[in-house]
């Protein structure tokens, strides 16, 4: 369990060391970060792969079943399998420093999300709801260890939002209503594991010619970092991703 928690934390260090995937600026003021995975298999092939330059052997099967665990269902049940998972880290004007931001996993539930529901209460005890905040804690008479100690979650538009304080998951839901963050857009950046970091200025470029824009974006990136107070000016990249061509035999 300690490995999955620790696999899991790690996917917070993209936010400063983009490895996994290239980061987009973000289209929303709400979350200064959006972790994005598509679906639960591409998260467990992420989680794997960044397990082994640690020297952490992970069978895929063995940390999809500790996922799910952490997710606090078997084999995700009541979660829909192909659904984004999303982490966001919001925008807190009261975080400084030396305190953390709010971070809500978003979940991408079945139906209206009773199923998932009713499998954490085997889990965990519910011991409230306010203003649509399901609040949970461990129960000590269930069966089912719980990997959490308390949880705090809302349903809103077929995802699960969790969060370790209920104020960060009202907020979250609040920005979801509003608009300010999308809970099933997808990030417009390739690969299984996407990143979108919040920007304080962004130059879009419009052309039919990718490769004229390219050229033209990197004159303006090398201008734009001569400016002084400029710091992290990058290029979106364009071009360049790994893809899969599949043409069907439609004779066989």
């Amino acid at each position: 369990m300690k490995k999955i928690m620790g696999l899991l934390a790690g996917l917070l260090l993209v936010l400063v060391v983009p490895v996994l995937a290239p980061a987009a600026p973000a289209d929303v003021s709400g979350a200064m970060a959006i972790i994005e995975a598509r679906g639960f298999n591409a998260l467990a092939d992420s989680l794997q792969r960044m397990a082994s330059p640690m020297m952490i052997p992970l069978q895929k099967e063995k940390l999809s079943e500790q996922l799910s665990f952490f997710l606090l269902t078997t084999n995700f049940a009541g979660l829909d399998p192909d659904g984004l998972i999303r982490v966001y880290v919001l925008a807190d004007e009261a975080s400084g420093i030396t305190s953390a931001p709010p971070v809500i996993l978003s979940l991408p539930v079945q139906g209206d999300g009773s199923e998932y529901l009713d499998l954490i209460s085997e889990r965990m005890e519910q011991i409230d709801t306010v203003r649509g905040v399901e609040y949970f804690k461990a129960s000590e008479t269930s069966g089912m260890p719980s990997p959490w100690p308390k949880l705090y979650l809302q349903i809103l538009d077929g995802c699960a939002l969790i969060g370790q304080e209920p104020a960060h998951v009202e907020k979250a839901a609040k920005l979801a209503k509003e608009g300010a963050i999308s809970l099933k857009e997808r990030l417009a950046v390739g690969g299984e594991l996407a990143l979108s970091v919040d920007v304080k200025l962004a130059v879009k470029l419009f052309g039919p010619d990718l490769e004229v824009m390219r050229e033209n974006a990197n004159k303006i990136a090398a201008l734009m970092g001569d400016v002084r107070g400029a710091e992290d000016v990058k290029v979106e990249q364009i071009s360049g991703f790994v893809q899969i061509e599949i043409e069907p035999d439609r004779q066989a």
